[in-house]
Parts: structure tokens; sequence; C-alpha cells
């Protein structure tokens, strides 16, 4: 027997994804973490899962490469709905994830995600901080932190192309002032409307080429702190180029949009004894 599987990536994340509406798979935290091991198999930053939905087109999980299971990956979500709407020309979608319901719309092969309200309240991303929006110094580093779906921390710094993401993001991701631990995000600015932005992924456990939840994370932070009036940010990683969409209700952020333009590169099958 063999199991069908797909490669996409999106703007440098890539992500094996296996249709499993029959529900055939078993302890997929395992099955993830041995398909995402870099030249010893596949290889990808994460295994991402479509199942069925009673409330939704249909269902992503997202594991990482860890074998972890995330609540959420924007350019994960991205590939998904490419993928979904290749299969059944379906071009506005609604995915069920483990942070809610997300509203997607596939346009000119870009996709568009609807993020949703990025969450500052420490309790809810959760962090540890006395302050109404989390903002604290950390091995020297001014630290803010949002949830856009999972946690991510957000540090801007000048010296962004020499700064060592994988052992200082290590080192932030696992301080015990994030409770479940978190992305962390090194961001420079480029000029008014964007930025350049390098992302150490929890669960990766490493720099990835670009990280979609983190990039809304730069930009609801750049709101917050009202570093910059644009409503539509350009940001640029190691993995290309995404727009984000900030949207403002009652001098609040409301709404987050993240513009994904993600790539379908091949398909194959696995062996079921490969797998087990």
């Amino acid at each position: 027997m063999t199991i069908e599987f797909y490669k996409y990536q999106a703007n440098g994340n890539d992500f094996i994804l296996i249709e499993d509406f029959k529900k055939r798979l078993k302890n997929l935290n395992r099955i993830a973490k041995k398909l995402c091991m870099r030249k010893l198999s596949i290889g990808a930053d994460g295994l991402i899962i479509l199942e069925n939905s009673d409330v939704a087109d249909f269902r992503m999980r997202i594991f990482n490469a860890d074998g972890t299971e995330a609540e959420m990956c924007g350019n994960g979500l991205s590939c998904a709905a490419l993928h979904f709407y290749l299969k059944r020309k379906k071009s506005k979608q609604k995915v069920e994830t483990l942070a809610g319901i997300k509203i997607v719309e596939v346009l000119n092969g870009y996709v568009k995600i609807d993020m949703g309200k990025p969450i500052f309240d420490p309790d809810k991303i959760p962090a540890i901080s006395n302050n109404k929006f989390f903002s604290e110094r950390i091995y020297g580093f001014k630290v803010y932190a949002v949830n856009t779906g999972v946690p991510h921390a957000v540090i801007f710094v000048d010296n962004i192309e020499s700064i060592d993401v994988k052992e200082i993001g290590r080192k932030i991701r696992h301080h015990p002032l994030f409770p479940k631990g978190t992305n962390v995000n090194f961001v420079k600015k480029v000029r008014d409307g964007e930025y350049f932005v390098r992302t150490y992924e929890r669960g990766v456990e490493d720099e990835t080429l670009s990280c979609g939840t983190g990039l809304c994370a730069v930009s609801s932070v750049i709101h917050m702190l009202g570093l910059d009036k644009k409503e539509r940010i350009l940001l640029r990683t190691k993995g290309g180029e995404v727009y984000v969409e900030v949207k403002h209700k009652n001098n609040e952020i409301e709404k987050i949009y993240l513009y994904n333009k993600p790539v379908f590169v091949f398909k194959g099958e696995i062996s079921e004894d490969y797998l087990y």
C-alpha cells in the first residue's frame, strides 16, 4: 500500500501535504518527524494533513519537523488552500485549524488569508509580563510579543544580516517568560512600509526562510508601536516577499490579512511500510 503526498513551498517555507480524509494515518507526530528529516527522508519544515471538517471546507493540521503539532501556520495554510483550489476549483474557503476557522481566498495565484485579530494580552499569548503589552528586556534585547495564531517574539535590530538568529533565537524561544515557547522574529526597517525579517521557528528549532504568522506578528507590533502608518506592509525574507495588510477600527488593530504566493513543487508516493 502507498500513500500519495504533495510537496509545496510558500516563500521558502516548505511542506509535505497529505490528504487523510479517510483517517488512515496513525501516530502523525512520528510520521511528521520521520518525513521532514532533511537528507534522510523527503525533508520539509512541516507536515500538513488535510481532514474532513463538520464546520468548514476542510480541516488543516500542521506538524513541525520535530513532530509537535502547531496551532496554525500562515505559509502552511496558504499551501493547503492552493492545494484545495487545484483539486476542487473553489477559490473562497473556510478552513478549520486549532487556532479557529480561517477565511481564505485564492486570487490570481496569490492566497489571501484573514488572520483575524492579533492577541497582545500576555496571559493569552501566553507570556509572563506585568505590562498590558509584553515588552521585556531579555538577554540585552527589547522583546515584544504577540499571538497571531501561535506565540511570536519580535525584536528590532540594526545588524540583521550578521546576527546569530539560531543561537539567540533558541535562547529566547526557551526563555521562562514564554511558558509554551515562542517563535522569534528579528526585524530591520528598510524604508517606510518595507521591512526585512529573519525568523527562528519553534518546532523546526532553526532559522527558516520565512514564517507567515511571524510576518503578521511583525506587522502587528509595528502598528501597535506606531512605527509605520502604511496599512499595507512589504516584508522581505530570505525566501522572498510577502504583503501584510493591517486594518484598524476604533484605534485598535481589528484584522490582519496575509498575502502569499505558494507554489506546488511535485507529488509522489510513500510506502506505508516506510511510515511504520
